[in-house]
């Protein structure tokens, strides 16, 4: 008995050598109760959390809380180009941008024409007969036809020799005549519907924006979509009233 224990301890570096790897498989078993001493203290220990909520309790008195964000909504928002501090650009219709359907994509440089040439503009949902605001202040320099030989369909377009820009917005039907000063938001006419023509497809307008003489620009780095806090009403103080009566 002796010669064989002794025989397997001197294969493993002798009696010594048997005692180090019990000593370091004692020294893992007592990590590994450790480890699980500790995930079950946190597991039942009370957060910090709690802790305060008891220490209020125990005070009788209410824990204060977080006051809660303010609330926000989408808004779009233009850039200022000529530094005022007024937006030059807007969304004509107020809406999100299209997204895709059987006949295309919504957004700057998508295929049209399987490919053939490419989306020089974006288009922006829209209800049909809702009014389409001015994406840009300027006067009208031309209205025209969206389709040759197909006058249901007109575009507004409007040009700002002070910002450089022009803008176009298609599927129109104007309410503004050429040469008529027009200020961004103001209404230049109402949708017209694209059913009759493209069945089945997104109702929207299409905005262009280019430099003047220059190529077309995509619009949303001109008009982009934010969160904005709302804003109150106005209020007056008691006994006062509206400035304008």
């Amino acid at each position: 008995m002796w010669t064989k224990t002794g025989a397997s301890a001197s294969a493993h570096g002798g009696v010594w050598g048997a005692r180090a790897l019990a000593i370091a498989m004692f020294g893992g078993f007592c990590a590994l109760a450790a480890e699980a001493g500790a995930a079950s203290h946190a597991s039942s220990a009370p957060s910090l959390e709690q802790s305060i909520q008891r220490t209020y309790a125990s005070l009788g008195v209410q824990a204060p809380t977080a006051p809660a964000p303010p609330p926000e909504i989408l808004a779009w928002r233009g850039v200022d180009i000529d530094g005022d501090g007024q937006d030059d650009f807007a969304n004509p219709t107020g809406k999100d941008l299209r997204g895709c359907d059987d006949f295309g994509c919504g957004a700057f440089g998508s295929d049209r024409d399987a490919g053939g040439r490419r989306h020089e503009g974006v288009d922006f949902d829209a209800s049909a007969g809702q009014p389409i605001d001015a994406p840009i202040s300027g006067f009208v320099s031309k209205i025209g036809f969206a389709y040759p030989g197909d006058q249901r369909y007109h575009f507004v377009q409007i040009t700002n020799p002070a910002l450089h820009y022009q803008a176009r917005v298609f599927y129109v039907d104007p309410s503004v005549r050429e040469g008529q000063a027009v200020h961004i938001g103001q209404p230049i006419g109402r949708d017209h519907s694209l059913q009759p023509r493209y069945r089945g497809i997104t109702n929207h307008v299409h905005l262009e924006i280019e430099r003047i003489g220059g190529r077309k620009l995509d619009p949303t780095r001109f008009i982009a979509e934010r969160m904005e806090p709302v804003q109150p009403p106005t209020t007056y103080a008691q006994g006062a009233s509206p400035a304008n009566g």
